[in-house]
């Protein structure tokens, strides 16, 4: 008799969560804007010139971007007291919408002759950072814009 009342227990609490999760709960919020984080470990005794390196090569693109109106803001923070394997700088950028990501190689490569001067110059640049730091990923992610 006790099992039959445990199963009938049990049985009525799957039911009662079914019913619970079927209800349609009002979305509050709304997709905003977009982030890239650029995962750097700088080499050792190579922070001064990373910076120097970043304000250099990121800064045109930067502002070539802002002015398109596809760039929001751009931010480099530090990160303190990193354990082994954790990245020492991050990059962020924060973009519009996804708009941008997609116009495809051909807006790509007018963004790096109207900042770097021309493809291969890019391409320099790029190899120059690595003589300083190691990029050790990325993330994109979505801001998430509360309605109420």
């Amino acid at each position: 008799m006790k099992r039959t009342v445990l199963v009938a227990v049990i049985g009525a609490s799957f039911l009662t969560g079914a019913a619970v999760s079927a209800q349609v709960v009002e979305r509050v919020w709304d997709n905003g804007s977009v982030w890239t984080i650029g995962l750097v470990d700088v080499k050792p005794g190579q922070a001064n010139a990373y910076m120097k390196y970043v304000r250099d090569t990121a800064l045109p693109r930067v502002e070539y971007l802002r002015r398109k109106g596809d760039l929001l803001s751009y931010k480099v923070l530090a990160v303190q007291n990193p354990r082994k394997d954790e990245p020492d700088i991050l990059i962020m950028q924060e973009f519009k919408n996804m708009g941008f990501f997609d116009r495809g190689p051909a807006y790509l490569e007018e963004l790096s002759r109207q900042t770097a001067g021309s493809l291969e110059a890019r391409e320099g640049q790029l190899a120059q950072g690595r003589q300083l730091a190691d990029p050790m990923g990325s993330m994109m992610a979505r801001e998430i814009r509360f309605t109420r």
